[in-house]
Parts: C-alpha cells; structure tokens; sequence
C-alpha cells in the first residue's frame, strides 16, 4: 500500500514541473517573438475605414472669404498608415479625422480637393493612402434676403355667385427673411405660403398656412434643406365678393323721338359680356351695365363707326370691380343696308325752342338754308325729301349776350324713327327787344270800354 502512494506521488510531481515548463516555453516565445519583430519588422501597416470626412472650414482661406461648404460628394474615407505595432495599435476611426485642404480656395463654385487625415489624440504614425484622394466640392456665399410672400389655397371654392377678391387676397406677414446659399436665392422667383384645407366660401375667411413653397421663374418647385426661414406662420385672409355676368349698353343721343333699340341692334360689342363685382353683399348688381353714350350726329359710315369705351375705371367709380381682365370694350356699327344721303333745307325747315326771356325779346332765324347728310335705311332714305326734315335750335337755359349769335341745332327726320343726320352745323339767330302794337285811348282804357264780343252784339242788333 505504500508502495502504490509513493508511486502516486511521484508522477504527481512531475506532471507539476511538467506545467511550469510549458507555461515559461509560452511566455519565452512570445518573449522571443516580440524581440525578433521589434528588431526586424519595427513598422506594420493598418488600414482603418469609416472614417468620417470633416466639412469645417475654419481658419482656411475659404473661411476668410465668406465661403461655405454647400455639397460635398465624399462622406467617409479609408485610410492606410503604417507605424510601430505599439503605435498603431490602438488607433481606429475614432482617432482619425479626414478634412479638406481649402486652403487656396477664394471663390465660389465647384472645387475639386485633396483629402488630408490627423490624429484626434497624437498618435504618430505614416499616412500611406487614403481612398478616395479626392471630394467635389461645391462652395458658396450664405446670404439672407427678403422676399415678399403670396397665398396659395388651391383646394378653396366658392359659393354660387361668389369669387375671390384678387386685389385684397393677401397673408399676413407678406414678407419673409430666407437664409442660404447665394447661388439658391438667386433662383427664388415666387414665395407662397400654402394651406391644403379645402372648403366652399361664401364669406370672406382667414385661415392659417401650413407650408412656404418656392418656385423657380419657370414654375419648377425649388426644394433644399439648405435653404433656412425666420419664420413659418402665416395667416391667409381670404375676400369673398358677390359676383355677377352682366349684358352691356349704350345711351344714344340723337333726335327726340328716334328708335334706340333698333339702333343698338346694330351695334356689334367687342364682348357681349363681363363680370362684376361687390365687395357689399346687399348690393345689388344690375342685369345690364351701360358704358357710356353715342352721339348720333357723329356716327358716320363712310370708313365705317368704331369707339372705344373705358370699363375698369367706370366701375371704379361704382364701387364696383371688374373681374373680366377687359379694360376697354370696342363697339362697331353693322352698316348693312344703312346708305348717306345729302339734303338741303330752307329757312322754313329751320326752327328755334325755349327761347329765354320771350316776353322781352323776339328771335327770328337769319340763316337761309343749311345742307345735310342723313343716314337711314336704304328704302327710307330713298323715299324722303327735305320737307321730311326739321334743324331745331333749343336756346333752353342758354346766357345770350348779344343780339346775333350762332346756335347748333338738332336735326329731326318727321317721317322715320330709324334715320339721323351727322352733319353738326350751326345757324344764326337775331334777338331784338319785343314791342308792343299802339291802340287808341279808348281802348286802353279798359274800364269805359265795352267788351269787343259784346259791342259786335249790339251792333249787330241795332
């Protein structure tokens, strides 16, 4: 039994010293291996990727000028340095930082520049490569500018005979400071603020805006991240007014007694139609406008009639506004059938009215005749002469200050409702002090005088 325990032992013994001299062989080659690397291989390279490219420009020359990095087509970059294992070790894409070299840059555009790396904490080591060498840059100025805001509601209706007021649709601030890259401010055209809600008006509202949208002048939507605003609330008012289409009409000035529908018939309208509106709902919009007045004497058709009448500015007067984009509205004579015809008329045809002050004053007409050129139909104008005519001269609420004056007359056509004259002329007309007839003194004295009737009486039954 002795003998079996001595025996245990020993082997015991051994495999412990056994242990102890593989452990120190370890420990004495990577001694070994650690000596020999050190003495023969004292440098080892390591690539490193991710690791970020920095965009801060600061202190370069491209800072100094006022410029700024806009785009940058390089994010991250591999590197590849080489250093002593107890260097390089530890460093990894944390401890590196890759920048640019903007050092020479001035002015703005693209740029293409060189990719530089460091040490965040100050290794040392030998930069061999970094992929890639390069990054397109683009540069410019960040500027702020003002630029005034218009509202947009493109899902907005409105009621039956109602429309928007395009004068007073407005936002409120309607201005805004945008901040960005000089090169993107340039292509601003519009600025709208924006609200999507969709309802149908029939009154005037305001709403608040849930967007700003920029367009470029030819209407492409301008969307960067780069592009900053001071602000983006806005409220959108909205005016509603009461909206009409309306038929447009004319005066006619001429004779008393002429037909001015038949004569408007013939009047062609460069539009038959415009809208108006009101601002004032319980204002009430006329079925027809009229735009102004002819003068008769003055529509002649030998190189045909056209005038033009003014619109907005008429409806302005009105408190009214128009809604059509016509400015002026042009009307024209249909001449079809129409023909001139000159005629010459005597003292006999040639009349005064309203003279002022009859009892103080005759008037009597010095002129002997006056020419005419009359415009009618063609079957009435053949079967009329100058008895068919009359030149009346109305003295209604005139000043006279001389005894002879000259006056322009209206001429009639008696016959025809559908004929007038363009001839504007003008006659002349004596005034003299009115005198009484001298009678007997018997018959001024109207006390001792019988009575003219009664006298014949007596006579007569005498």
């Amino acid at each position: 039994m002795k003998i079996l325990k001595k025996i245990k032992s020993t082997f015991a013994q051994k495999a412990q010293t056994n242990i102890s001299l593989a452990i120190y062989s370890v420990l004495i080659a990577i001694l070994a291996w650690f000596v020999i690397s050190m003495t023969f291989y004292p440098s080892v390279p390591k690539t490193i990727k991710n690791v970020k490219l920095s965009l801060d420009i600061s202190g370069t020359s491209a800072s100094e000028n006022g410029l700024s990095i806009i785009n940058c087509n390089v994010k991250e970059v591999s590197v590849r340095i080489k250093g002593s294992r107890t260097q390089v070790g530890n460093i990894n894409s944390d401890s590196l930082v890759a920048y640019l070299d903007a050092e020479n840059v001035r002015t703005t555009g693209t740029k293409n520049l060189n990719i530089k790396v460091r040490s965040e904490n100050g290794e040392v080591f030998e930069l061999e490569s970094v992929y890639p060498e390069t990054a397109t840059v683009e540069f410019d100025k960040i500027e702020t500018r003002e630029f005034s805001v218009d509202p947009m509601v493109p899902n907005i209706k409105y009621a039956e005979g109602k429309t928007i007021n395009p004068n007073e649709f407005s936002c409120e601030p309607d201005t805004v400071s945008i901040t960005g890259p000089s090169a993107q401010l340039d292509k601003i055209s519009k600025c709208y603020a924006v609200s999507q809600k969709a309802m149908t008006l029939d009154s005037s509202y305001s709403l608040p805006s849930e967007e700003i949208q920029l367009y470029s002048e030819d209407g492409t939507l301008i969307d960067n991240p780069l592009l900053k605003f001071n602000t983006s609330s806005f409220t959108i008012y909205i005016p509603v007014l009461t909206q009409k289409d309306v038929d447009l009409t004319l005066n006619v000035i001429g004779p008393p007694d002429f037909d001015a529908d038949w004569f408007l018939d013939k009047l062609k309208f460069s539009v038959d139609k415009i809208t108006i509106a009101t601002k004032n709902s319980q204002t009430e919009i006329p079925d027809s406008l009229n735009i102004g007045r002819v003068e008769l004497s003055k529509v002649d058709i030998d190189n045909g009639y056209t005038s033009t009448f003014p619109i907005t500015s008429l409806l302005e007067s009105s408190n009214m506004m128009n809604m059509s984009n016509i400015d002026e509205v042009t009307v024209s004579l249909d001449t079809t059938d129409l023909v001139k015809k000159e005629f010459t008329l005597d003292q006999s045809r040639i009349t005064f009215s309203n003279a002022p002050n009859s009892s103080d004053y005759d008037y009597a007409v010095v002129t002997k005749s006056i020419k005419i050129n009359a415009i009618g139909p063609a079957e009435v104008i053949e079967e009329l002469t100058a008895s068919d005519f009359v030149a009346d001269a109305s003295l209604l609420n005139d000043q006279i200050l001389s005894d002879q004056f000259s006056h322009d007359v209206t001429i009639s056509c008696l016959k025809s409702d559908k004929v007038w004259a363009v001839t504007q002329t003008r006659i002349l007309i004596q005034r003299t002090e009115h005198v009484e007839p001298t009678t007997s003194d018997e018959e001024d004295d109207e006390d001792n005088t019988p009575n003219t009737l009664s006298y014949e009486n007596d006579k007569k039954n005498n």
